[in-house]
């Protein structure tokens, strides 16, 4: 019986031997390609995690849309690997959706960053042209009253000692 049990996994281990020494090459080009796509988006997300960890709430949002903007290229490479390589590199569909799902996500966080970064930009450019529209107004004060000869009266120092 010992026998038959060695016999059969010799058997099923030349087996698994021929397949995996067959598909060996596969799987090592899908690991380092992979391994590349995976360093290259912790290389641009990087700079997103510390201005989300430096910034402890209060971020600003256009530096908030850059950095997410950074990320969107190489999540979209990895998911477009994936499906392309699903085949040849044994991945399931499953993972395949969980690389769509949180590409999904970092497109959707990307979005809502830019939409404040574009409001807040537009409540900048308000508030500017508000202190440019008051800077103005004191201006055409200022020369109304030196046309009056009302100029800015300046205070006489003290002639004696303090």
């Amino acid at each position: 019986m010992s026998a038959f049990r060695i016999a059969r996994a010799a058997v099923a281990s030349a087996a698994f031997l021929t397949i995996a020494g067959a598909a060996a090459p596969a799987y090592a080009d899908c690991q380092s390609d992979f391994t590349s796509l995976i360093h290259r988006r912790d290389a641009a997300s990087a700079p997103a995690q510390r201005l989300f960890k430096r910034g402890a709430g209060k971020i600003n949002p256009v530096e908030a849309c850059a950095a997410m903007g950074r990320i969107v290229g190489p999540s979209s490479a990895i998911v477009a690997y994936m499906k392309k390589n699903q085949q040849w590199c044994s991945i399931s569909d499953d993972q395949v959706a969980a690389a769509e799902k949180g590409h999904q996500q970092i497109v959707s966080q990307r979005a809502a960053a830019c939409s404040a970064a574009a409001k807040y930009r537009a409540a900048y450019a308000a508030a500017l042209k508000q202190r440019a529209a008051a800077i103005a107004k004191m201006r055409a004060q200022a020369e109304r009253q030196a046309a009056q000869g009302g100029g800015p009266q300046v205070q006489k120092m003290p002639a004696g000692p303090l």
